[in-house]
């Protein structure tokens, strides 16, 4: 089974050890259970050869049977048994075949089984994965934020939009790439850094700090009203981006 849609490495790997552990325990089971359908159909066999053989004999000599109930019950039993009629057709190996075919079957519904179990944790491991590079981001860029003097109100409207340029490299540090995953730059040519973002963010977007940091007055003078900020980071919060960006647009309108 092919585990390359697996990203993480470690969780790869183990998926693919479990998968292999699991699939060589079900075939020990699978060549336990043969054997010993095998072995208990030869036994099988040789007791039904062995009252067959019997009651021929004993046919032979009708008149000498002690039981002839019994004689008749077994008679019935080897016309209507499947396995039995079989046996007393000389066809042994039809029927070792077909017990075999249909052990298999059951075989491969188990490791279907299996394979479906390993894709439903391989899912949620991939799940699992992505909350944790998104908290690593949103953690990092929240510090940073905050040590940039960043309004906390503000600080939400800065992580949505931060969501939207980087994420968690290979080497577990904050990077922006484009489409074809290169090192995104600004106009200088400079690798764009979560640093450099937001110290961008005071010339595109000046009201997410007082008004000693950007330009105009928090609530009057031409700045913005506090009341927008929290609307915005409310409506970020709850994922009403049409909303969002409705007012951001008239905030921005309005500068």
């Amino acid at each position: 089974m092919d585990f390359s849609f697996i990203e993480d490495e470690a969780v790869r790997e183990k998926a693919v050890a479990t998968f292999k552990a699991e699939q060589e325990r079900a075939n020990e089971e699978f060549q336990a259970k043969l054997d010993e359908e095998v072995g208990g159909l030869k036994n099988k066999v040789e007791e039904l050869l062995g009252e067959k053989k019997t009651i021929q004999e004993q046919l032979q000599a009708f008149g000498e049977i002690k039981d002839p109930q019994k004689a008749l019950e077994a008679l019935q039993f080897l016309q209507e048994n499947e396995d039995a009629r079989l046996i007393k057709e000389g066809r042994v190996d039809e029927l070792v075949s077909k017990r075999t075919s249909d052990m298999k079957l059951e075989h491969e519904k188990q490791v279907e089984e299996l394979t479906t179990k390993l894709q439903e944790v391989s899912g949620s491991a991939a799940q699992f994965q992505s909350l944790y590079e998104n908290k690593m981001r949103d953690d990092e860029i929240r510090n940073l934020a905050i040590k940039a003097g960043v309004l906390p109100v503000a600080i939400n409207d800065v992580l949505l939009r931060a969501s939207q340029i980087f994420a968690l490299g290979k080497d577990a540090s904050i990077e922006a790439r484009t489409k074809d995953g290169k090192l995104l730059k600004d106009e200088s040519g400079n690798v764009i850094t979560p640093t450099t973002w937001i110290e961008g963010l005071k010339e595109s977007s000046p009201h997410y700090w007082p008004t000693s940091e950007g330009t105009g007055a928090r609530g009057g003078g031409g700045g913005v009203d506090g009341d927008i900020l929290d609307r915005l980071a409310a409506l970020a919060k709850q994922g009403k981006m049409k909303e969002y960006n409705e007012l951001r647009a008239k905030m921005t309108a309005g500068k």
